[in-house]
């Protein structure tokens, strides 16, 4: 399966580019912090659903990844609720990571 097209817009380091394959591959070059893994990672987050640390570009809300895989297009996109919500998740698994932490110095204290 080819990827045919890509927009994506405010993902990591991307305001907007919109890319057309047409049947050619092609190539990402630039300097450092243009957005070039930013894009792979707008395709890997799209396609696999997997996440990456703050995929909303800074003073944003809103990102969007549209993929044409000729078949099929794929469209992701994420909101500022979505971090929040993330954030509270992330914030709840360390906080019982550290409750557990805790029990097992205490049991190791006890003898």
């Amino acid at each position: 399966m080819k990827i045919i097209g890509l927009v994506a817009q405010n993902v990591k380091n991307i305001k907007a580019i919109e890319i057309q394959a047409d049947g050619k591959s092609v190539v990402l070059s630039g300097k450092n912090e243009v957005g070039k893994s930013s894009v792979i990672d707008a395709i890997t987050m799209a396609l696999t659903g997997q996440m990456v640390e703050r995929p909303i570009k800074d003073g944003e809300t809103r990102a969007e990844v549209v993929i044409n895989l000729g078949d099929y297009i794929v469209k992701r996109v994420w909101t500022e609720a979505f971090s929040v919500i993330r954030k509270i998740i992330l914030g709840i698994l360390t906080f019982i990571w550290i409750l557990t932490k805790q029990q097992e110095i205490s049991v190791l204290n006890i003898y």
